[in-house]
């Protein structure tokens, strides 16, 4: 049985452990190294292609952190953000792809060639980057991009051209977009060559709040941002709530879906009226949101964030115990929620994303070091897990 933390124990290293995400550097650099930050860092090898086949067939290895994934355009492979533990010092790939249908593993290495007309002109290429919130899309020029929230030396939005050459995907890095007024957490593409983000933590919401006392008090901590090439960064009104989280786009492009980590709500924000119009209560803390091809979204989340906290004080970081997830399906019409899978202690170390493609559900972990694949579930049939 876990010991219950003192307070003060408690606030000290969930504040070390927050800031593998959170780097609200004005506010907490000092305290991060004063900590001894650098008592976690990772010791990651280079990945190396494999295929998962000396392991339960439920379970695909070769991740470090794979916190988000999108699909190709094309359907035939997996784009998987990696988020690892001392994202300040990342070893390894910063993107991962998983060929389907057999589910190998390839770490997708990145070429540093900037391009006028993907981000900032004045953002810099970055020494080094870890992908936290991710988004696949075509853009208008019909190149197919990868825009990713990075916390590695700076807070900034990384785009990458993925290129799909003879002997399989490549990734060229193309330009990014700094940000200094607080933390992201995910991402869309929107507009001419823009996007909207998720900011979980704004600098001036916290003020001069215990950062972390603040964050999971329920209150309203971030944002939407958004960005676009001729006019830059943009708060958009009325969207503030506990912790933005995951987010898609509708198809018409007028509606953002969007979580609210700690008050357990996913909510729909109307980029016309620009208020938040309707909002949905689920049974656990939602994180990432996907898309299925007809505009089912797919939420999933981890359902004891108090243990979550509260373990991740005990260890000094990010709490690697497989806890119990849920991941649940929301239809945009009726903005109804239908239990898709549960996933018991013991399974994965806590979900952060749900990916559906045809009946497999692929869920990751910000924390761990591996997907779990679920060969077959039927949509908006409840599910409980495999053993």
């Amino acid at each position: 049985m876990m010991r219950k933390p003192s307070p003060a124990k408690c606030a000290n290293t969930l504040f070390v452990a927050a800031q593998h995400i959170i780097t609200l550097r004005s506010l907490l650099l000092g305290l991060v190294l004063a900590a001894g930050f650098q008592g976690y860092a990772s010791g990651a090898e280079p990945l190396t292609p494999h295929r998962p086949t000396e392991i339960s067939p439920l379970t695909i290895l070769g991740f470090n952190g794979p916190e988000d994934m999108q699909l190709t355009p094309d359907g035939k492979h997996i784009v998987v953000s990696e988020l690892p533990l001392d994202w300040a010092h990342p070893q390894g790939p910063s993107l991962v792809l998983v060929d389907l249908p057999d589910d190998r593993v390839h770490p997708l290495s990145v070429k540093m060639q900037p391009e006028s007309g993907w981000g900032d002109p004045a953002c810099p290429v970055p020494a080094a980057f870890s992908t936290h919130g991710l988004f696949v899309s075509q853009r208008p020029d019909g190149h197919v991009q990868i825009i990713a929230v990075n916390h590695t030396g700076r807070e900034s939005i990384e785009f990458i051209e993925l290129v799909n050459g003879a002997s399989g995907y490549n990734a060229i890095w193309r330009g990014c977009v700094a940000f200094d007024g607080g933390s992201f957490n995910d991402l869309v593409a929107y507009g001419s060559n823009g996007l909207i983000a998720t900011v979980m933590l704004d600098k001036t919401l916290v003020g001069g709040k215990d950062p972390m006392a603040f964050l999971f008090s329920g209150a309203k901590t971030g944002y939407l941002a958004e960005w676009n090439p001729r006019t830059g960064w943009k708060h958009l009104p009325g969207s503030e709530a506990a912790l933005n989280n995951g987010i898609q786009l509708s198809a018409d492009s007028r509606f953002v879906w969007f979580t609210a980590w700690t008050s357990r709500q996913v909510l729909e924000y109307d980029l016309q009226a620009q208020r938040i119009t309707r909002s949905v209560d689920v049974s656990f803390s939602p994180d990432n949101l996907t898309l299925r091809g007809d505009g089912t979204v797919i939420v999933a989340g981890i359902d004891d964030l108090a243990r979550w906290r509260d373990c991740t004080a005990e260890e000094g970081h990010f709490c690697q115990d497989k806890l119990a997830f849920s991941v649940v399906t929301l239809d945009p019409k009726t903005f109804t929620v239908k239990p898709l899978f549960h996933g018991k202690p013991g399974l994965l170390q806590g979900a952060s994303v749900a990916l559906a493609i045809d009946n497999a559900l692929y869920v990751g972990t910000a924390t761990g070091d591996r997907l779990l694949k679920i060969p077959s579930v039927v949509l908006a049939t409840p599910r409980e897990d495999v053993n």
